[in-house]
């Protein structure tokens, strides 16, 4: 059964408010949503998650400069064996950054919702940035970022 908000917030510019399905149970599995617009059909499909088993990160640019002013932002993803976001996970993520760069804040945050976001400051050298993520039970997340002389 799904109920139909009439209200919107002031400024919203949708056409009708947003559907609430109630009574839902939850079921394990994939949900694939299929919908029309202008003749051309569009799905998506979100899998459901198992337990939290690794952490994944995702950095937000491929490099960064190395004139010790820039910055990346890094974010952690708690996620099942497959891959797919834990919502439900809520660890303690402990960070660490080896290379020409600083982490810009705390080196632990707990994961809200399945991810936590790190910001990594470059170095005024160039080099590769390792960047490592981890916390008890779950296999530890981590990427390079290169950190590169001149405009990037």
């Amino acid at each position: 059964m799904w109920q139909d908000q009439h209200l919107l917030p002031e400024g919203a510019h949708l056409r009708h408010g947003p559907f609430i399905w109630k009574d839902v149970r939850y079921q394990h599995g994939m949900l694939r949503a299929v919908g029309w617009k202008d003749g051309k059909q569009y799905i998506d499909k979100r899998k459901t998650a198992g337990g939290p088993s690794q952490v994944i990160l995702k950095p937000g640019r491929p490099s960064i400069r190395a004139d010790g002013r820039d910055a990346v932002r890094v974010v952690a993803v708690v996620a099942d064996k497959d891959g797919v976001m834990a919502p439900q996970a809520c660890p303690w993520l402990g960070f660490r950054v080896d290379g020409p760069a600083d982490l810009l804040g705390t080196p632990v945050l707990d994961a809200v919702w399945g991810m936590a976001a790190i910001n990594v400051n470059s170095g005024n050298s160039s080099g590769k940035v390792q960047i490592t993520a981890s916390s008890s039970g779950l296999q530890d997340g981590s990427c390079s970022i290169p950190s590169e002389s001149g405009n990037t």
